[in-house]
């Protein structure tokens, strides 16, 4: 039966966002099943003060790298299959992953890990703690980046034509599109069947059941709401049945040429529910993800917090349902309503469903009264959120136009993790980033052919002189991380001249180098040589030769400014390499900008044999696993 009766297709295409369920902690069980699967889990952060030597030694682990084997900034070379399981109780790195089943006996992700071991003890269990892998002196996320991306090939495949961004390392949204879904009714059977494969689908907004779990709030989904918990597919399905949501479809939700909204509602249900069981496959159930489904980005990724692990949950798409859905939810929830603007408009409007139904003009006035910039705009943005309505659309990201690491220094002076005070420390600093960006810019050339154009470097100082130097990538500059690093210390040096720096004490807080406006090899070439030719100087009227040992420049500029771009930042608490405009932490919910106190030095617990990445990937030549839906 449709909901609406007679109402033909979406007022725009659907939304679905994909979250990866404890994305962490699933990449290490997927990386070592016998240790850690069926236990609670805890992922945690590298011990930035650690101050080991290389010639300190600790346990191996079976995989191909070794532990402790070498050492950058004091910290130990952990890689992806070493051994990274922390038997030493003292240890107190801070979360960035907590399994559901750590999550049942009270540990959140706010916890360190000293105090979530507490927590498990108390409740009769031992917790296990991961942590990260580590390479050049900081956190080594690849591992993490490349499931990512072997989930979006996943999602990609599985439905074909719907535009997928990648939000960050665990979340990717699609746009369903109407025509893959009129497709999809056909090629499944019939919207009978997709009734049938959507039977588990949440149903939220509806006024059919309960939506009291939109009332969770932002602070409790970053700890790790403790109410998520998994369930069969046998009672997830016995719930659901016993609302009238789903009905056998009328002759009207049946018209292949026009289907009704219902029909494409149920076809979009369980084409995210067919999509998100490949992924389970794929990864033999250690890796599940949640979704949810709405008219928009913002009614998708509240959906897909309601209802979790390996669970889904659809906003159906009339404007009576999505008032309904959003009435309860805590304004800072809503995108950029989760700082200091959300805490100004909170206590005149607690939930969206108010800020909705408030006089434009009055919030135009409280947030002038805040002093925010463009306070129209801004008070229009904020009331289409509340009611569900998101200007920002899926973004179809086929490849990223930079990529950049970074570290930062916020330790005690003179320590290895304090400021950097000369360029011989900035010298080490940008050999070990460089190494890191040179392996994830040859996996790019290897995949596209790709190579940069721009490198950009920015700092922070203790003297607030910090800012950012860009220069164009000379010829075969790319080629190794020995000539990245030339080029990054003649940046700092520019840096440094032009803003007067004290060469003896630079005081550098953070530092990052970003490789940018990457563009194919042949292209790039061209490209410096046309620039090369337009900064020769004219030829002197003389039949004098050049010296044939005249040295070419060290660094070549470009023939016109760069805008520096924006780069992304690493977060203090988990080492996560977040978006520029970024204000909150994607892993674990930490405030730009924030610190921590010292962590306890690392001591590691044995595993077994470790996966090669290949085996993990897709490699080996094992044959692949048809999906099947639990039915």
């Amino acid at each position: 039966m449709a909901m609406v009766p007679g109402s033909r297709g979406f007022m725009k295409p659907l939304v679905a966002l994909v979250d990866l369920d404890a994305f962490y902690v699933a990449v290490e069980r997927d990386l070592n099943p016998c240790m850690l699967v069926d236990k609670p889990v805890l992922v945690v952060q590298y011990n930035p003060f650690e101050n080991s030597s290389p010639e300190e030694s600790a346990p191996s682990g079976s995989g191909s790298g070794s532990v402790g084997s070498s050492c950058t900034f004091g910290v130990r070379t952990l890689p992806f299959d070493s051994n990274r399981i922390i038997s030493d109780h003292n240890n107190n790195g801070s979360a960035i992953a907590v399994s559901y089943e750590a999550r049942a006996l009270g540990v959140k992700r706010i916890m360190r890990a000293i105090e979530a071991r507490k927590v498990a003890a108390a409740a009769g269990q031992e917790l296990v703690v991961v942590q990260v892998p580590t390479a050049n002196g900081k956190s080594d996320m690849e591992i993490y980046r490349r499931y990512g991306r072997k989930v979006v090939d996943i999602l990609r495949a599985a439905l074909p034509g719907c535009p997928v961004e990648k939000s960050s390392v665990d979340e990717i949204y699609v746009e369903l599109m109407t025509p893959f879904l009129k497709t999809f009714i056909a090629n499944v059977g019939g919207v009978d069947e997709c009734i049938r494969i959507a039977g588990a689908t949440h149903i939220a907004g509806s006024g059919i059941g309960d939506d009291a779990a939109a009332k969770i709030t932002a602070a409790e989904m970053r700890m790790g709401f403790a109410g998520h918990g998994a369930k069969t597919d046998a009672e997830l399905r016995a719930q659901l049945n016993q609302s009238s949501f789903w009905t056998p479809p009328t002759a009207d939700d049946t018209n292949s040429d026009s289907p009704s909204t219902y029909a494409l509602f149920a076809a979009a249900c369980a084409a995210v529910a067919q999509a998100r069981e490949k992924v389970s496959v794929a990864f033999e159930g250690r890796l599940t993800c949640t979704a949810g489904l709405g008219i928009s980005k913002i009614t998708a990724k509240l959906a897909g917090g309601l209802h979790k692990p390996n669970q889904q949950t659809g906003v159906y798409p009339t404007t009576a349902s999505i008032s309904r859905f959003m009435r309860d939810v805590p304004i800072e929830k809503l995108r950029g309503l989760g700082g200091m603007l959300g805490q100004h408009l909170i206590a005149h409007f607690p939930t969206a469903g108010l800020l909705a139904d408030a006089p434009t003009q009055r919030v135009v006035d409280l947030i002038q009264n805040a002093k925010w910039a463009k306070p129209h705009e801004t008070a229009s943005r904020v009331m289409k959120l509340a009611k569900g309505i998101d200007d920002e659309a899926v973004k179809e990201r086929t490849r990223a136009s930079s990529i950049s690491t970074g570290k930062t220094f916020r330790g005690s002076h003179g320590s290895s993790t304090g400021p950097l005070r000369t360029f011989a420390d900035v010298a080490t600093v940008c050999d070990a980033l460089c190494r890191e960006l040179e392996v994830r810019l040859e996996e790019r050339r290897s995949d596209t052919g790709d190579v940069p154009t721009v490198m950009t470097i920015s700092l922070s100082t203790l003297d607030g002189k910090g800012g950012s130097r860009s220069g164009q990538w000379p010829l075969g500059a790319g080629s190794s991380a020995s000539n990245s690093s030339a080029l990054a210390q003649s940046l700092l040096k520019r840096w440094a001249k032009e803003v007067g720096a004290n060469e003896s004490n630079l005081g550098i807080t953070g530092l990052f180098v970003a490789a940018n406006e990457l563009q194919s090899a042949g292209v790039h070439r061209q490209r410096t040589l046309d620039d090369h030719l337009k900064n020769m100087p004219p030829p002197a009227e003389t039949t004098t030769k050049p010296a044939l040992d005249a040295a070419p420049p060290t660094v070549a500029t470009p023939s016109s400014p760069t805008r520096p771009q924006p780069v992304p930042w690493i977060c203090i608490a988990c080492t996560l390499e977040n978006m520029p405009s970024a204000s909150r932490c994607e892993a674990c919910g930490t405030l730009r900008g924030g610190s921590l106190p010292p962590a306890s030095t690392l001591a590691l617990h044995k595993r077994p044999a470790a996966k090669s990445l290949s085996s993990i990937l897709g490699g080996g030549g094992k044959e692949k696993k048809q999906a099947k839906l639990r039915r």
